[in-house]
């Protein structure tokens, strides 16, 4: 994957466990996976949130770890708990960049999706699905990050179709999609 140099360098890529970065930008690249038919759902709402005009994502791990990130007008922002940065890429590009990042060739399975019910996140009802993804090993820059492993996790999609919060392992993810603004830059 090439991703700009200032990126590569960041404290935010040097700071974050792999597997919160890699799941934070996994729900904007879903489009990696090879799907069975159960999981189109998760599938067409990561696609349809990786759309969006603006989006502002709140992801936290149970270690303390804490990324959120902004997408609006064209311009991303991410914070990793010290301070707000422009990105150099778009979110729509970060989400092309993290499914070869993700997959490092070879695409991750999501399987085994399900319907749970229904739960309300934010006030917002939404439909609550389980998954099992098998990721690859996962090496960037030529070091070693992650093992292969198979993560289980719950999506909850609205019913216009957006995700509005993940779960999986010590870690949660939660959209908004309007009343995004951006922040301000120190």
């Amino acid at each position: 994957m090439n991703l700009p140099v200032n990126l590569q360098r960041s404290a935010v890529m040097n700071k974050l466990p792999i597997h919160f970065l890699t799941q934070g930008l996994l729900a904007l690249s879903p489009g990696a996976f090879a799907l069975d038919a159960a999981c189109e759902p998760i599938e067409e709402a990561g696609l349809k949130s990786a759309q969006q005009p603006a989006f502002h994502a709140v992801t936290e791990t149970g270690g303390g770890n804490r990324l959120e990130m902004i997408a609006l007008d064209g311009v991303t922002y991410m914070n990793d708990g010290r301070k707000w940065i422009e990105m150099p890429v778009q979110a729509q590009k970060l989400g092309k960049a993290s499914a070869e990042f993700f997959s490092g060739g070879a695409a991750s399975k999501l399987r085994d999706c399900r319907k749970l019910g229904t739960e309300k996140v934010d006030g917002i009802a939404t439909t609550v699905y389980a998954y099992k993804l098998d990721t690859p090993a996962v090496s960037l820059f030529g070091k070693q990050l992650g093992e292969a492993k198979t993560i289980e996790g719950k999506y909850y999609i609205g019913k216009d179709g957006l995700p509005y919060a993940h779960s999986f392992d010590d870690t949660k993810q939660r959209w908004k999609y309007t009343g995004v603004s951006a922040p301000a830059l120190k």
